[in-house]
């Protein structure tokens, strides 16, 4: 198994790679420790890959009856996510064949198994992606790649294959939605970040957005925010959350920045769009949102041997 970018052991010069964290304007409620969520997504995952594993091991040894068919799709996982891993640290040193790396972001809207598609939210997800690229453009002087079709940001709709109760159950209710976008070997996209929208509230605590390695959830109405096409400016509701969680996808905020903390943000600015106030720390601001004011944890700094969001292949 690769090496976890994310433990404490891992050197210098690694992305971190956040399973989800929370983007939460104000909420006063106890995140989850990295560890906990980590288990929880792990487990969620591995039980559905075993389910899966089981699966197509019947099925070969029904076809093939070779002794290395059920070696198979473990020597092809394993290289999958060698490649990714390799691809997202910035190792496999130079030389080698080209490798695949994120090349673009697949927005799309996922309801639940349960909930009508409201046909609205289509635009006014396209708008709220605009502003937040418009922002990106803004603060960072360019902006990620986006699949679009006929010269507008793509909205791919989608029905998952969990109800609303079944995800709002769920700790681990990123993982469910990611299971979703794996192939039948249990992959998920490594060529792609997928940025889902999806219609739920939870009852015990609000979440606004989860971040995976390639699976991006925006949690539409659990904090009182749903997309708008009346959106202009990026703020501290679905435009926020979209640029925040993309951030994380791109391995912000990386554990050697001066002012990382929280899970994966910075704790110094309250108008860092990474900015998390903790339990006791001042708010963070709604307007006039920065990246990385100062230049000086997690894009274009210049802190020796740590990784800056400003490498990452997903920018245009």
């Amino acid at each position: 198994m690769a090496e976890d970018p994310n433990e404490p052991g891992s050197g210098p010069g690694h992305f971190d790679s956040p399973l989800d964290d929370l983007f939460v304007e104000g909420a006063q409620f106890h995140e989850p420790s990295a560890a906990e969520r980590a288990t929880w997504a792990k487990a969620a995952h591995a039980a559905s890959k075993r389910r899966k594993r089981r699966a197509r091991r019947d099925r070969w040894q029904v076809r093939r009856k070779l002794a290395f068919g059920r070696a198979v799709p473990w020597l092809v996982f394993a290289g999958v996510v060698v490649i990714v891993y390799m691809v997202w640290t910035g190792g496999g040193g130079g030389g080698g064949p080209e490798i695949v790396a994120p090349e673009q972001v697949r927005v799309v809207y996922a309801t639940p198994s349960d909930v009508e598609v409201d046909e609205a939210l289509v635009d006014a997800i396209r708008n709220e992606v605009r502003v937040a690229d418009a922002w990106f453009g803004e603060q960072a002087g360019r902006s990620p790649k986006w699949l679009e079709e006929g010269g507008v940001v793509a909205v791919e709709q989608r029905t998952l294959s969990h109800s609303s109760a079944e995800l709002a159950d769920r700790s681990d209710a990123v993982g469910l939605v990611a299971d979703d976008f794996a192939d039948e070997d249990g992959g998920l996209p490594s060529n792609e970040v997928v940025l889902v929208f999806v219609p739920l509230e939870f009852e015990s605590q609000e979440r606004c957005g989860e971040s995976g390695l390639t699976v991006v959830v925006v949690w539409v109405g659990s904090c009182g925010d749903v997309p708008s096409t009346e959106t202009t400016e990026l703020d501290g509701g679905i435009s926020g959350t979209v640029a925040h969680e993309l951030l994380h996808a791109m391995s912000a905020v990386p554990r050697c920045a001066p002012h990382y903390g929280n899970n994966g943000h910075v704790v110094d600015d309250p108008r860092d769009v990474m900015y998390d106030p903790g339990e006791n720390g001042e708010p963070g601001a709604t307007r006039g949102l920065l990246l990385d004011p100062g230049n000086d944890d997690y894009y274009d700094h210049d802190n020796p041997g740590c990784p800056d969001v400003r490498d990452h292949p997903l920018w245009d």
